[in-house]
């Protein structure tokens, strides 16, 4: 997944490049499919302050990493608190990017979240 491109600043793109390199990071010790809650915050713990306001700005690199996260989320023991935040969150963020350039780069977390078994 590239995060550089010319419709983003330098601070955006340092930011987005450093919430990849966390996610990258949690990937390789929590699985997609986790048996406990123990790291499963650690992505958006370690996230730079500002990965916040790409998300309320709708930034579709951003929204694509948070979408990665979600599968670990919804594959995650379920916790009574949590619902279905994965399922939720993920299908408001296909319907944003579905027929965008980035509608590809979801297209696992799709799989796995809003069409489990069509991977």
């Amino acid at each position: 997944m590239a995060v550089h491109g010319r419709f983003q600043s330098q601070p955006e793109e340092s930011c987005l490049n450093n919430a990849l390199q966390e996610l990258r990071r949690f990937y390789t010790t929590v699985s997609p499919s986790p048996e406990s809650w123990e790291f499963l915050l650690q992505w958006p713990i370690h996230l730079p302050p500002d990965f916040v306001s790409l998300l309320e700005q709708g930034n579709p690199a951003a929204l694509a990493m948070l979408a990665h996260w979600c599968v670990a989320v919804h594959n995650a023991p379920r916790k009574w608190y949590m619902g279905d935040f994965a399922h939720k969150v993920m299908d408001k963020i296909y319907r944003q990017l579905e027929s965008t350039a980035w509608g590809g780069v979801v297209e696992w977390p799709v799989s796995q979240i809003l069409q489990p078994g069509v991977a």
